[in-house]
């Protein structure tokens, strides 16, 4: 089975290719640069376990994908929000194959479940708005 480093990275790579994305972390950062933004942060997510026959054991866990595009602190009151919107399509395309991320070794699926919206996402103590997509990955 892969491990969550890897697919993780994997992610991280599909992200690096979305047009607007100035940065891609695949671990939790302290603090973002504001000349870095909008950035794409992969958090883990949940797990389930299965057993699928003969010692052959799986996992489908979720991964949260963050796109912080600006402070609250930013820009002219809707500006900011106007600035999200591009990331709803732009990272559902990236995820729209269902493909194996990349072709890594025991990944049988990687669907995107949705997003909750243009919201408010804290990092550090600063708040920033952007959108929160949920990835599911089955192995």
């Amino acid at each position: 089975m892969a491990t969550i480093t890897a697919v993780k990275t994997a992610i991280g790579t599909r992200l690096g290719a979305v047009t607007g994305i100035k940065r891609v972390y695949t671990t939790a950062p302290n603090s973002l640069s504001p000349g870095d933004l909008p950035v794409a942060v992969v958090y883990t997510g949940p797990g389930v376990y299965a057993e699928r026959g003969y010692q052959q054991r799986g996992e489908t866990r979720q991964y949260f994908v963050r796109v912080y595009v600006l402070s609250l602190q930013q820009g002219l009151p809707g500006e900011v929000e106007s600035a999200c919107e591009p990331f709803l399509t732009a990272v559902r395309a990236a995820f729209t194959d269902g493909g194996r991320l990349n072709r890594l070794t025991d990944v049988l699926e990687a669907r995107l479940l949705g997003d909750q919206g243009i919201s408010v996402l804290m990092l550090g103590g600063v708040s920033y708005l952007g959108v929160e997509f949920t990835l599911e990955v089955t192995q």
